[in-house]
């Protein structure tokens, strides 16, 4: 498998910083031409644009697409679709100097640990999952195999298969998302249909297509969402239909649902000390739904009030409208109160949160167990990226104060009060790009003992490692959704920065001393994983 992985390209995005968002249910292809620049594969291929041909699938690049070769050697391709260990037909998408992609026809032998597909949309394109077809065990195996590796290239880590640490699977692999976003898609005018294409095939409600960011596969289930949000995503695909009046005057774009169930056995006040509303230990089902469109969406009010008489546990309907997806309330709360690590949180439709909440408890845990927090509270804790706050407030009451950082208002307004709602008066929360204000932060935030990041998947920007290399927090927490630029920003705090001048490094200051691997997401090509650093001797 090593050797196999050690021929393909991997992702290492360039440093942009760009707000946390959930873009789920994209699965990205980890391929790009800089990145095949980087490696040694070999050019000679003479591979063609719509060539078919038999190949034997070796391993599985990030990101999710097989690594295959043709038997006469030559180009390495990436193919949609397949598995290690598999024997298949593919046709070639597209040719580049150093590698090829694919997508997969036909398998003419499996993996040895290849299943049935549960969701009838899963062969039809849809870009929600990547590996229904392949046992769970195997999932989490390559998962695994790939934080190691992308330590050991990418990172420069020589010790990656002891640093890292067993996967933290997940016990439910189905039905765990509690936030799912829809595309709606705009019917075509009859001119532009083309020859034997239905125009009702030409508008729906769904997932992006695998790698397509404008074509959508129309669904009317999702076997990993809450179960509630297909009944909600059912009404409205009846009432709101692509292509109705209401949606094309306010240019509807995508619809969200998030749902929050309020944990069973808990009681009212026994989260935090709060007075928490609902059923006491009913598990109450409460759902926000948010329509994004282009224009003011006020009329979409009847809709939202005929959602919540059919649909009780609707609580909250909001409009996210204009470029700045300005707020608006349609129906019943600003926010919806979700529950995780003992705490509630007020969340409103643009601030992220967990998306998983079984696996977030796990994360949390992970974190808490990391931050190694000394029991007389005497240290300050800095979260950055902290969103909502979750991270920060989970090690608040073993802290002496906690600052967390965030891009994003809303989030940082839902931070605030959720602070305020769990009692926890020694958290402080600031708005700030990092990327920008990372030179100054140390005039904002005090001198941490612990630091924990959270960022996007473009990673650390520079200025924040630069920062974090001058004032030496004893111990860095990093939790990412990408382990590549995970790795890259572990190697410029371990071995230093490059110098432009003379593009060396220096300066490393850390030494890395575990990795674990979480498994938020099944059945897709992603990986959370929460790195700890601590000052080198």
């Amino acid at each position: 498998m090593a050797s196999a992985l050690q021929s393909c390209p991997l992702l290492v995005p360039l440093r942009t910083r760009v707000p946390r968002r959930d873009t789920w249910p994209k699965v990205v292809c980890s391929v790009t031409k800089k990145q095949a620049s980087d490696s040694h594969i070999d050019s000679s291929g003479g591979l063609v644009v719509g060539e078919e041909m038999q190949v034997t699938c070796h391993a599985l690049a990030f990101g999710g697409k097989g690594v295959c070769k043709a038997d006469s050697g030559g180009l390495v391709i990436f193919c949609e679709g397949a598995l290690p260990q598999e024997r298949l037909v593919l046709k070639v998408d597209k040719v580049h100097k150093r590698f090829a992609v694919a997508h997969k026809l036909q398998t003419l032998h499996p993996h040895e640990e290849a299943v049935e597909a549960p969701c009838p949309h899963f062969g039809g394109g849809c870009g929600g999952c990547t590996f229904q077809n392949l046992d769970y065990s195997a999932q989490i195996r390559h998962k695994q195999e790939q934080v190691v590796d992308l330590l050991q290239r990418v990172g420069k880590v020589s010790n990656a298969g002891d640093v890292v640490q067993p996967i933290v699977g997940a016990t439910q692999q189905f039905e765990y998302r509690n936030k799912t976003t829809f595309t709606y898609t705009v019917p075509t005018t009859r001119d532009s249909i083309p020859d034997g294409k239905d125009d009702e095939d030409d508008a729906g409600i769904g997932m992006l297509m695998k790698g397509q960011h404008d074509q959508i596969v129309s669904i009317d289930t999702c076997l990993l969402q809450h179960p509630a949000a297909d009944r909600v995503l059912a009404f409205l695909a009846r009432e709101l239909p692509p292509g109705s009046a209401l949606a094309e005057a306010t240019k509807l774009q995508r619809l969200m649902i998030r749902a929050s169930d309020f944990p069973e056995g808990a009681r009212k006040g026994s989260l935090g000390g709060l007075e928490v509303t609902g059923n006491d230990g009913d598990g109450a089902l409460r759902i926000m739904v948010a329509f994004i469109t282009s224009e003011a969406g006020d009329s979409l009010q009847p809709v939202a009030r005929a959602l919540a008489a059919v649909h009780p546990e609707v609580v909250s309907v909001v409009n996210l409208h204009g470029p700045d997806e300005e707020e608006g309330v349609l129906f019943g709360a600003r926010t919806l109160d979700m529950y995780m690590a003992g705490l509630v949180f007020s969340m409103s439709a643009k601030s992220f949160f967990q998306t998983n909440t079984s696996q977030g408890n796990q994360l949390v845990q992970v974190v808490q167990s990391a931050c190694q927090l000394q029991d007389d509270q005497s240290e300050v804790v800095l979260d950055l990226f902290c969103g909502a706050g979750l991270l920060g407030l989970s090690v608040a009451h073993r802290s002496r104060e906690v600052h967390g950082v965030e891009l994003v208002a809303d989030a940082v307004r839902d931070a605030r009060v959720n602070a305020e709602r769990n009692g926890l008066s020694n958290c402080h929360f600031h708005q700030g790009d990092l990327g920008k204000l990372a030179a100054d932060l140390g005039s904002i935030v005090p001198q941490p003992d612990v630091c924990i990041v959270d960022p996007a998947r473009a990673g650390l920007p520079r200025a924040l490692t630069r920062f974090l290399s001058k004032t030496l927090p004893p111990r860095l927490v990093y939790v990412s959704c990408n382990p590549a630029t995970q790795a890259r920003d572990i190697r410029d705090l371990c071995e230093g920065m490059v110098d432009r001048k003379t593009r060396k490094r220096r300066g490393g200051k850390y030494q890395l001393m575990s990795v674990v691997p979480v498994d938020m997401f099944p059945h897709t090509a992603h990986v959370e994983t929460v790195a700890v650093l601590e000052l080198a001797s």
